[in-house]
């Protein structure tokens, strides 16, 4: 299995400082910007510089970052001393990775703000992104000087010394941002992190439960907490931290990995495999979805997506898919046995054998011969059922248990050859079922005993000679039927 450990750490951009925004610099340009057609129907809309700003915030926070780019865009070319345009068309192209770039946007902003606190923090926050270590320092160490009672950059600049492995004073860094503001949830999990490097797990610990404290629901801090507790050797409580961190945020598998490892950790593989199950699922459940967006008019990809939900009890969504199938295909077969399924997993057992009937008239179908055999067993049907089982191919433990179910209702009827035939069946499908027909030799028992016996030794020549053990008497079996 692979190893998982996914330590989070959270960098201090802007947050619960003390500073003051960022002012913007309205040096009086009497150009206007258009407004983008998205924004503005009808006529071309011209607005101010500062407008178009506040317009480029909200078609960021819509994700329109085109329409947003040419707004900001514009904005600076009407009017290159807006500071806002600056700050906001580089946090834009910091969320994109887009690192160098911002920091140049961020290079004007500190040109035109020097004093500015916040602005040299957040260059710093880009240059750490960077792994610039040196630079990010520096402007850390400026926003500092600039701003003793922001705690921002204190928090950014312990960062800085975990990249340099230095734990024990970056833990000084969080120490000092947070005297300046206890509630700094960041800190309090930055601080628990550089502890766990240093392997001071307890400590570390107490540091991720503050911050679990001040917000019930902050991810990092569940997940780091629980990897501080395997390393220290209490898998349980690890558990407990993972299961609570999947309840927060349940489709990142790399979480159920991390659980299942703690499982293992605390001696009980029968719940990791059920993690690693489930992930191996959600894996397969995203090729499936590459698959439809690739080909959505292909009923049987739909039908393959909603078969595997159908795995997990999804009932709601395996039916939308096979009816999304139906749509591209009215007569797809498969796509009816899996609603039929559904109808059957849910309880609705009449339903489903009415429409397995109505399926089979129209076609021999094995899918549908399977399942309706799945019903016709829950009823206690086992002669239909194992009819049906023949006609779909099927050779598995449930079929098995079919043919040990028969054998029961002979033998009880009194059919004593039919019910061994039956239970000789049973046991060839599912040799765990051998406890069920101690009295009963089958032929590679016989074969194993015909082995002739080892030279008896020499000075065992006077020992009584041993008489031919009589053959033991075996019930006449019927032959097996296929």
């Amino acid at each position: 299995m692979r190893k998982t450990c996914s330590w989070i750490l959270v960098l201090g951009l802007m947050g619960c400082g003390n500073s003051d925004p960022v002012p913007t610099d309205n040096s009086a340009p009497t150009a206007t910007v258009t407004a983008p057609a998205s924004s503005s129907p009808g006529e071309p809309q011209q607005i101010s510089p500062e407008q178009a700003v506040t317009m480029a915030q909200g078609l960021i926070e819509k994700r329109n970052l085109n329409d947003a780019s040419l707004l900001l865009n514009e904005a600076i070319r009407a009017n290159p001393k807006l500071v806002d345009a600056y700050f906001t068309r580089a946090s834009m192209l910091a969320d994109a990775k887009l690192y160098t770039r911002a920091i140049q946007d961020m290079d004007v902003v500190i040109q035109l703000q020097p004093e500015n606190a916040k602005s040299l923090n957040t260059r710093g926050y880009y240059y750490l992104l960077l792994q610039d270590n040196e630079l990010a320092m520096e402007d850390f160490n400026r926003a500092i000087a600039l701003d003793l009672k922001y705690p921002q950059p204190l928090n950014n600049r312990g960062l800085v010394r975990i990249s340099l492995e230095k734990y024990d004073t970056a833990v000084l860094e969080f120490d000092a941002a947070l005297k300046l503001d206890p509630q700094y949830v960041d800190a309090h999990n930055n601080r628990g992190f550089a502890l766990s490097q240093a392997k001071k797990y307890d400590e570390a610990i107490v540091s991720f439960t503050h911050a679990i404290e001040l917000n019930d629901k902050y991810i990092n801090a569940w997940n780091n907490r629980a990897q501080a507790q395997v390393l220290a050797g209490r898998p349980e409580m690890a558990i407990t931290d993972f299961t609570k961190v999947i309840e927060l945020q349940p489709t990142t598998m790399e979480y159920y990995e991390q659980r299942a490892e703690a499982y293992l950790a605390a001696k009980r593989p029968e719940l990791a495999r059920q993690d690693l199950d489930h992930v191996e699922w959600s894996y397969e459940l995203d090729a499936l979805n590459r698959q439809l967006n690739a080909a959505p008019q292909d009923p049987q990809n739909w039908v393959a997506r909603g078969n595997h939900l159908q795995q997990v009890a999804r009932w709601d969504e395996a039916v939308t898919n096979y009816n999304d199938a139906l749509k591209f295909d009215p007569q797809c077969f498969a796509a009816q046995v899996g609603l039929a399924a559904v109808l059957f997993h849910q309880g609705k057992t009449d339903e489903a054998l009415t429409a397995c009937n109505t399926l089979l008239k129209a076609e021999a179908n094995r899918e549908a011969y399977s399942l309706r055999g799945d019903i016709l067993y829950q009823q206690g049907q086992y002669d239909a059922a194992i009819a049906d089982y023949k006609a779909s191919q099927r050779f598995d433990s449930l079929v098995a248990q079919a043919y040990l179910k028969r054998s029961e209702q002979r033998k009880a009827s009194g059919e004593i050859q039919q019910a061994s035939a039956d239970l000789v069946q049973a046991v060839r499908m599912d040799p765990r079922l051998r406890t069920h027909a101690p009295e009963i030799v089958f032929p590679e028992d016989e074969a194993s005993a015909t082995v002739a016996p080892g030279a008896f030794p020499v000075d065992a020549a006077d020992a009584v000679p041993l008489a031919p053990a009589a053959p033991a008497a075996v019930e006449p079996v019927a032959p097996t039927t296929p």
